[in-house]
């Protein structure tokens, strides 16, 4: 599982860089641009 980012500070009223995240079942990826006129939950987590 990958996700593409810029690093960087992203301002009001910019952009979000490209970012790709898989769906749930792992089968294709969507990306975030492609979701601009839609709510979008990101839940980021890790287990150390």
């Amino acid at each position: 599982m990958t996700a593409t980012a810029h690093a960087g500070e992203v301002k009001v009223g910019e952009l979000y860089p490209e970012l790709r995240l898989p769906t749930i079942d792992g089968k294709e990826t969507i990306s975030i641009r492609g979701q601009r006129t839609k709510k979008v939950l990101l839940i980021e987590f890790a287990s150390w």
